[in-house]
Protein backbone atom coordinates (compact mmCIF):
# COMPACT_ATOMS: atom_id res chain seq x y z
CA UNK A 1 0.00 0.00 0.00
CA UNK A 2 1.27 3.37 -0.72
CA UNK A 3 1.37 6.51 1.09
CA UNK A 4 -1.83 8.28 1.17
CA UNK A 5 -3.88 5.09 0.49
CA UNK A 6 -7.02 4.99 1.93
CA UNK A 7 -6.37 2.36 4.71
CA UNK A 8 -7.39 1.12 8.36
CA UNK A 9 -7.18 -0.84 11.06
CA UNK A 10 -9.54 -1.88 13.40
CA UNK A 11 -8.05 -4.08 16.88
CA UNK A 12 -11.11 -4.88 19.93
CA UNK A 13 -9.28 -6.24 23.05
CA UNK A 14 -9.28 -4.90 26.40
CA UNK A 15 -7.22 -1.63 24.68
CA UNK A 16 -9.75 -1.04 22.30
CA UNK A 17 -8.02 0.75 19.15
CA UNK A 18 -9.57 2.13 15.79
CA UNK A 19 -6.83 3.92 13.47
CA UNK A 20 -7.77 5.14 10.29
CA UNK A 21 -6.02 7.39 7.47
CA UNK A 22 -7.37 8.80 4.64
CA UNK A 23 -6.09 11.20 2.22
CA UNK A 24 -3.48 11.94 4.85
CA UNK A 25 -6.01 12.58 7.91
CA UNK A 26 -5.43 10.42 11.01
CA UNK A 27 -7.50 9.64 14.01
CA UNK A 28 -7.25 7.77 16.80
CA UNK A 29 -10.40 6.53 18.88
CA UNK A 30 -9.33 5.32 21.96
CA UNK A 31 -12.98 3.26 22.94
CA UNK A 32 -16.43 3.40 21.19
CA UNK A 33 -18.17 5.88 22.85
CA UNK A 34 -16.81 8.31 25.11
CA UNK A 35 -17.43 8.20 29.30
CA UNK A 36 -20.09 11.05 30.66
CA UNK A 37 -17.29 12.37 33.02
CA UNK A 38 -15.64 13.81 29.86
CA UNK A 39 -18.75 15.51 29.03
CA UNK A 40 -19.69 16.88 32.55
CA UNK A 41 -19.01 20.45 32.91
CA UNK A 42 -18.83 21.03 29.62
CA UNK A 43 -21.84 24.16 29.20
CA UNK A 44 -23.56 22.45 26.14
CA UNK A 45 -24.75 19.95 29.06
CA UNK A 46 -25.63 21.53 31.80
CA UNK A 47 -28.95 21.32 33.62
CA UNK A 48 -28.54 17.86 32.17
CA UNK A 49 -29.17 14.95 34.62
CA UNK A 50 -26.92 11.70 35.20
CA UNK A 51 -29.02 9.80 33.08
CA UNK A 52 -28.97 12.28 30.00
CA UNK A 53 -25.44 12.82 30.53
CA UNK A 54 -25.02 8.61 29.83
CA UNK A 55 -27.84 8.64 27.24
CA UNK A 56 -25.63 11.47 25.46
CA UNK A 57 -22.12 9.76 25.61
CA UNK A 58 -23.52 6.69 24.30
CA UNK A 59 -24.24 8.27 21.41
CA UNK A 60 -20.78 9.68 20.93
CA UNK A 61 -17.90 8.53 19.43
CA UNK A 62 -14.12 9.33 20.89
CA UNK A 63 -11.93 11.21 18.75
CA UNK A 64 -7.98 12.15 18.80
CA UNK A 65 -7.29 14.24 16.26
CA UNK A 66 -3.83 14.98 15.19
CA UNK A 67 -2.61 19.08 14.77
CA UNK A 68 -3.47 19.68 10.93
CA UNK A 69 -6.45 16.79 10.83
CA UNK A 70 -9.20 18.26 9.25
CA UNK A 71 -12.42 17.42 10.97
CA UNK A 72 -14.87 19.55 8.35
CA UNK A 73 -14.38 20.70 5.09
CA UNK A 74 -16.03 23.75 3.15
CA UNK A 75 -18.65 22.43 0.96
CA UNK A 76 -19.02 19.19 2.06
CA UNK A 77 -22.35 17.64 3.33
CA UNK A 78 -21.69 17.25 6.83
CA UNK A 79 -22.28 13.53 8.75
CA UNK A 80 -21.10 14.56 12.31
CA UNK A 81 -21.79 17.03 14.80
CA UNK A 82 -18.79 17.74 16.82
CA UNK A 83 -17.77 18.93 20.73
CA UNK A 84 -14.19 19.95 21.65
CA UNK A 85 -13.26 17.63 25.34
CA UNK A 86 -9.67 19.24 25.28
CA UNK A 87 -7.22 21.13 22.25
CA UNK A 88 -7.38 24.18 20.17
CA UNK A 89 -9.57 23.73 16.69
CA UNK A 90 -9.51 26.80 13.98
CA UNK A 91 -12.34 27.26 12.00
CA UNK A 92 -11.63 28.90 8.94
CA UNK A 93 -13.91 30.08 5.55
CA UNK A 94 -11.83 30.17 2.64
CA UNK A 95 -8.18 31.12 3.32
CA UNK A 96 -9.39 33.40 6.81
CA UNK A 97 -9.74 31.90 10.26
CA UNK A 98 -12.91 33.44 11.26
CA UNK A 99 -12.85 31.53 14.92
CA UNK A 100 -10.91 29.54 17.71
CA UNK A 101 -12.24 26.80 19.51
CA UNK A 102 -11.33 25.43 22.66
CA UNK A 103 -12.59 22.61 25.14
CA UNK A 104 -16.11 23.05 25.72
CA UNK A 105 -17.10 24.63 22.52
CA UNK A 106 -19.00 22.87 19.43
CA UNK A 107 -19.45 22.60 15.80
CA UNK A 108 -21.07 20.99 12.86
CA UNK A 109 -24.39 21.20 13.62
CA UNK A 110 -25.37 23.84 10.97
CA UNK A 111 -25.48 21.27 8.67
CA UNK A 112 -27.32 18.83 10.05
CA UNK A 113 -29.85 21.24 11.50
CA UNK A 114 -30.17 22.98 8.86
CA UNK A 115 -29.41 20.03 6.17
CA UNK A 116 -27.00 21.84 4.07
CA UNK A 117 -22.95 21.55 3.48
CA UNK A 118 -20.75 22.47 5.68
CA UNK A 119 -20.34 26.41 5.55
CA UNK A 120 -16.69 26.33 6.87
CA UNK A 121 -13.49 23.67 7.54
CA UNK A 122 -12.41 23.32 11.06
CA UNK A 123 -8.65 22.29 11.52
CA UNK A 124 -7.03 20.51 14.61
CA UNK A 125 -4.36 23.70 15.67
CA UNK A 126 -2.95 20.49 17.93
CA UNK A 127 -3.79 17.51 19.11
CA UNK A 128 -7.25 17.37 20.21
CA UNK A 129 -9.86 15.58 22.24
CA UNK A 130 -13.32 15.40 20.55
CA UNK A 131 -16.71 13.85 21.10
CA UNK A 132 -18.27 12.93 17.18
CA UNK A 133 -21.76 12.58 17.08
CA UNK A 134 -22.78 10.93 13.61
CA UNK A 135 -25.87 12.30 11.48
CA UNK A 136 -27.84 9.09 12.16
CA UNK A 137 -27.85 9.22 16.01
CA UNK A 138 -28.01 13.13 16.05
CA UNK A 139 -31.76 13.28 16.18
CA UNK A 140 -31.55 10.77 18.87
CA UNK A 141 -28.93 13.19 20.69
CA UNK A 142 -30.95 15.80 20.51
CA UNK A 143 -34.21 13.88 21.58
CA UNK A 144 -31.85 12.82 24.95
CA UNK A 145 -33.29 16.85 26.28
CA UNK A 146 -35.52 19.37 25.02
CA UNK A 147 -32.39 21.49 26.75
CA UNK A 148 -29.97 19.99 24.00
CA UNK A 149 -32.48 20.24 21.12
CA UNK A 150 -32.49 24.16 22.19
CA UNK A 151 -29.51 24.81 22.64
CA UNK A 152 -28.20 23.48 19.62
CA UNK A 153 -30.96 24.86 17.49
CA UNK A 154 -29.97 28.74 18.88
CA UNK A 155 -26.46 27.97 17.77
CA UNK A 156 -26.95 26.93 14.72
CA UNK A 157 -30.08 29.73 13.95
CA UNK A 158 -27.18 32.23 15.16
CA UNK A 159 -24.26 30.97 13.10
CA UNK A 160 -26.86 30.55 9.99
CA UNK A 161 -27.59 34.37 10.17
CA UNK A 162 -23.95 35.29 10.80
CA UNK A 163 -23.22 34.12 7.13
CA UNK A 164 -25.88 36.24 5.87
Amino acid sequence: MTSGEPRSCVRFGSDCTLTTTVEGVHRRSGGITMKSDDLRGIALFEGLTDEQLEASAALCLEVRALMGDHLTDESDFGYSFYIVIDGHVVVKVGDKVVADLRGGDHFGEVSLIEHERRNATVVAAETCHVAKVMTWDFDKFLDVSPLLRERLSATAAGRHNEEE
